[in-house]
Formats: structure tokens, sequence, C-alpha cells
């Protein structure tokens, strides 16, 4: 039975290939390699264990994926095939993403081919079962075109106040509550004071904000900042005792009196 293996070869441009470019092209293929395979496996945990079954860097280099021999290699051969395909039809197609392939996976594929613009002369993506493809720079284009722009929008962003810096313009960090991540909040120095003034606590940030690919924000420009009260500065139901709301009036009563005001 033949290998289920993913091959790619990498010609350097004089025979000499970057560590770093020849790296790029590994960690890359990797990920597309298993991503494919958690979308086949559609959320169950994959039939299939990988191995790296060639890795060389003489020119031209040779990075061979392949199913550990314990491994479903029927689920082996139907991710080897989907990433071979997957590859092809992003260089040979526009506006259609392959199947089992996701923004990220397309991004991965795309980091593939821009070592062609790092001392790399070609790639060569193969499998025992399909014919050869050389993806070039079309891949790319192809690929930028599936994937989500960068964008700029009114909006907003809540975290906690951190990192605040006066280097290369006033801005803290606030670590978004819905992504996790860190995003950049640039500032008006009339805005410094209170910024400094309320470092560590909990913010909502307004202006207009820059997403990334993936609909995260990154950096905003902030027009207003809100102030978030701690859960301990709020006041708990013990201080809410022996405050008279109704001046004695049954609290029926009371509702019902101001209704018929």
């Amino acid at each position: 039975m033949e290998q289920d293996q993913l091959t790619i070869s990498v010609v350097g441009k004089d025979d000499c290939i970057s560590i770093a470019s020849f790296l790029t092209v590994v960690q890359n293929t990797i990920a597309v390699v298993r991503g494919v395979d958690d979308l086949i496996a559609a959320g169950e945990r994959s039939r299939v264990r990988w191995n790296l079954s060639r890795l060389s860097h003489n020119s031209p280099a040779q990075l061979g994926v392949c199913s550990h021999p314990s491994a479903d290699q029927t689920a082996a051969r139907e991710v080897v095939l989907a990433c071979a395909e997957g590859i092809r039809q992003l260089e040979l197609e526009e506006g259609v993403m392959p199947r089992y392939f996701n923004y990220d996976l397309v991004e991965r594929t795309k980091s593939i081919v821009a070592v062609l613009n790092d001392g790399i002369e070609q790639i060569t993506v193969s499998t025992p079962w399909s014919e050869p493809i050389s993806p070039t720079q079309h891949l790319a284009a192809h690929a930028d075109a599936l994937l989500p722009r960068e964008r700029e929008a009114l909006g907003s962003v809540r975290g906690r106040l951190q990192t605040l810096t006066r280097r290369r313009g006033d801005s803290f960090t606030v670590w978004d509550e819905i992504s996790g991540r860190a995003v950049k909040c640039v500032i008006t120095e009339e805005m410094l004071p209170e910024a400094r003034d309320h470092f560590d606590h909990r913010v909502v940030v307004q202006g207009v904000v820059q997403y990334d690919r993936s609909g995260q924000p990154t950096h905003i420009n902030v027009q207003r900042m809100r102030w978030i009260k701690e859960p301990e500065s709020l006041p708990s139901f013990a201080d809410l005792e022996g405050i008279n709301l109704t001046d004695g009036v049954d609290a029926v009563e009371y509702v019902r009196g101001l209704r018929d005001e």
C-alpha cells in the first residue's frame, strides 16, 4: 500500500535555501495538514497521528508529512488529498473556498508561497495519487480575495486599562473582554490625566476601531472613555437595608399611587 504522504519540494535560487524560509514552509504545511484533519473530523478527535517522513535542507529541500502506521489509512488519505487539492484549487481558481479549508488555513497556505519572495524559486506539492502542483503568487492573490479585509469602523472596546505609555504618542492597552486580546488605545494629551488616574480600572473606550482580517479589534483612536465601577464599589443588599423609599406606605399602594398621579 502506498504511503499516505504529502510531499513539499522547495528549490532555492542558486541552490541555496534560507533556513528561515524553509522553516516557514515546514510550520505552515504541518498546520494545514492538522487543520484539514480537524475539519474533516468535524470536532471529533482526529483519527490520524502525523509524522515527518522526510526532511532535507539541500536544494531541492523536501518535507514529507505522513500518517503513522497505526493510523486509519483511509482517513489519512482523505486528509492528504484534501490538502493537495485545496492548494491546487487556491492556485487555479478565484473566489472559491476549498473543501475542508477555512480562513486560517487559507492564510497558512498563503504563508507557504510567501517564501517565493525570499530566495525560493519553486515550491511543488505532490501526493502518490494526484498530479504535482507548483503554486505561485496567483495563489496568494486568490487567497487575498477570499480572506476578510482589515477595516475601520466606529465602535467600542471593553476591558481593563493597562500599560500606559507616552512613547510615540499617548496610548494605553486594554485587554478586550470578548476576544482576550490586547487592543492599543490611542488618546489625546488631554485624556492622559484621566487615564492615569484610572490605571488598572475597567473601561469602555469608544472611537474609530481598526479590525484585523478575523474581525477582532487591534487598535482604536479613542474619542470617549467610560469607566466601569468594580463590583466591590457597588452597594450591597446590606447597604440598602433601612432605606425608606415609600415613607412608610405599603409598596403596592405606593406604586398604585404613582400610577394614578
